[in-house]
């Protein structure tokens, strides 16, 4: 029954893109409230994924995506929907196979290759679904470290893209732009498995005494880095962390006190006497 409401929805759906006026999103919850529990089912939404109408496709992928079930069935599909000419497509199919994690392992290399292709809302969709593919966390973190560091040098190209297209040229962007770093930074801290890494290398930015341009200075750089220390620890930055601190403190507001109780909470043994008792303060100012 669940395969024969699936392909009833779909050949309605295509109707209705067919129409003068389309009217998709009671097709979207239609489809989604058929569960993906059996092969028949899935074998309807697999149809589904060879539809003229994009807007179908993205129907049946949502669905797909909310289930992740049937891998074998659905991912030699997904792969080949990467490379679909409407963005809206393959950028569905990225977030389906990040659900599906490992098991999409072969996706790898074909949504490494989109990232210089990509604007900055696709290139987020993308590096997600790396983070979420062990295989494709160090590809993604590549990129992420390869976005901070242009970002210090106060290259251009940040300003409009996470991954330095292929055919870049600066025309348009006039002033240096370091507004996703928080974004970059909380996708590094979904790489646990390469901690030492990252908190080696984000140590070293941490570091810097200026910050892209001289006239952009550090623009708080530190503190949108400061979610790296709080998820894998600053074993040789305990000073400069309290440093930094400090100059929120001074400028009001909470986020002082409550960083300095998670680095309480998550690392208490790495801090000598006299920075504990300087974080211990910070934590209940």
């Amino acid at each position: 029954m669940s395969a024969k409401a699936v392909t009833a929805t779909i050949e309605a759906f295509e109707r209705a893109e067919s129409s003068a006026s389309p009217r998709p999103l009671a097709f979207y919850v239609a489809l989604n409230s058929v569960p993906i529990l059996e092969e028949e089912t899935a074998r309807a939404y697999l149809a589904g994924l060879g539809s003229r109408h994009w807007r179908v496709i993205v129907g049946c992928l949502q669905s797909i995506g909310a289930w992740a079930r049937f891998p074998g069935l659905f991912l030699p599909r997904l792969l080949e929907l990467l490379d679909h000419q409407k963005e809206a497509v393959w950028l569905e199919t990225a977030k389906v196979l990040g659900v599906y994690g490992s098991q999409a392992e072969a996706a790898v290399p074909k949504l490494a290759a989109r990232l210089p292709l990509c604007d900055l809302m696709a290139a987020k969709t993308i590096l997600w679904t790396l983070c979420a593919i062990p295989a494709g966390r160090p590809a993604a973190y590549g990129f992420l470290l390869g976005y901070l560091r242009a970002s210090a040098a106060g290259e251009l190209w940040t300003a409009s893209h996470l991954v330095k297209p292929t055919t870049y040229s600066p025309e348009g962007d006039t002033c240096y732009h370091a507004g996703h770093i928080g974004v970059v930074v909380q996708m590094l801290t979904s790489l646990d498995d390469q901690s030492d890494e990252i908190r080696r290398d984000i140590s070293a930015l941490f570091r810097l005494s200026s910050w892209g341009t001289q006239k952009d200075s550090r623009r708080g750089a530190q503190g949108e880095l400061m979610p790296v220390m709080i998820a894998f620890g600053c074993p040789h930055d305990q000073d400069g962390v309290l440093a930094v601190l400090e100059k929120y403190q001074a400028n009001g507001g909470s986020y002082h006190s409550r960083t300095a109780r998670q680095l309480l909470y998550l690392h208490p043994d790495i801090w000598s006497d006299e920075q504990l008792a300087r974080l211990k303060e910070l934590a209940s100012s």
